[in-house]
């Protein structure tokens, strides 16, 4: 989707140093997209309408509903003026297996995901399975992942508004990226993005622009991706479900620095 489409350019008072001056500033637009998913319900969220299938599905993923990119058949778009309405086709076989297995029952609901992490899912998920293998990144590339990105991350840069998420090769080099005005939706297009191209998360990291919550750390267990980076913070709960299921994390990728929280495994120190 076009840049202008979710930005905008609107007048502001600036101050700096004593001096007052109107000037425009870019700010990122806010959409609300409907995604008719059955038998699922209905999902409302806040959040840039860009790689809407992307995210659909990585969205899916990443909460265990599907195993694989094939479990969504056909996604039909409708833009009604800067109203978006998604009708998402669940597959035959994924439909029957749910239905086998109870993972169906409390369907039917109604959920709005908001720009901000930690919110609870907004359906049923299936039990976390911890992360299998090790990923082996070396600690010189794992270092150099925000010298990596530094060039992608335009629409940051402009608004200070958009979050960025890459998967990132053992060597440290972005393999996919996705951007939203939230963190864990842009999780999910890239998880998407993967799927579509029939990557294998399980040899890849995640990085991240936003703070490392509870839930962000659910979708990469069960994403199956093992080690998950930000340049900033992890959260409690995010470092508790890491150690519970073998997922590696870090925080505070700056300046040549980083902290590990959990997995260490995950990464060739020496």
């Amino acid at each position: 989707m076009p840049e202008e489409r979710i930005t905008r350019e609107i007048e502001v008072v600036r101050w700096r140093d004593g001096v007052t001056t109107r000037e425009p500033d870019l700010v990122a637009e806010e959409f609300q997209i409907t995604f008719h998913v059955e038998p699922l319900g209905i999902l409302d969220i806040i959040m840039a309408p860009e790689s809407l299938d992307e995210f659909i599905i990585g969205h899916l993923y990443s909460a265990g509903l599907i195993r694989h990119r094939d479990d969504v058949g056909d996604i039909l778009v409708a833009d009604r003026g800067g109203r978006f309405e998604v009708l998402v086709e669940l597959g035959a076989e994924i439909l029957k297996a749910a239905e086998n297995s109870g993972d169906l029952e409390g369907a039917h609901a109604r959920g709005l995901i908001q720009t901000e992490c930690g919110a609870p899912p907004a359906w049923p998920t299936r039990p976390l399975r911890p992360i299998e293998g090790r990923l082996g990144m070396p600690v010189e590339a794992l270092a150099g992942i925000p010298r990596a990105v530094r060039d992608r991350t335009e629409l940051f840069t402009s608004t200070g508004a958009f979050h960025y998420a890459f998967l990132i090769s053992r060597k440290g080099e972005p393999v996919h990226e996705a951007f939203d005005v939230g963190r864990h939706t842009a999780v999910d297009k890239v998880v998407g993005k993967a799927l579509i191209a029939d990557a294998d998360l399980s040899t890849m990291a995640l990085y991240t622009t936003g703070r490392i919550s509870s839930d962000i750390a659910r979708k990469c267990v069960h994403a199956g991706i093992p080690l998950v980076i930000s340049r900033s913070a992890p959260l409690t709960g995010a470092i508790g479900i890491a150690r519970d299921n073998d997922l590696g994390m870090v925080g505070f990728l700056r300046g040549g620095r980083f902290n590990i929280y959990a997995g260490e495994e995950h990464i060739l120190i020496e």
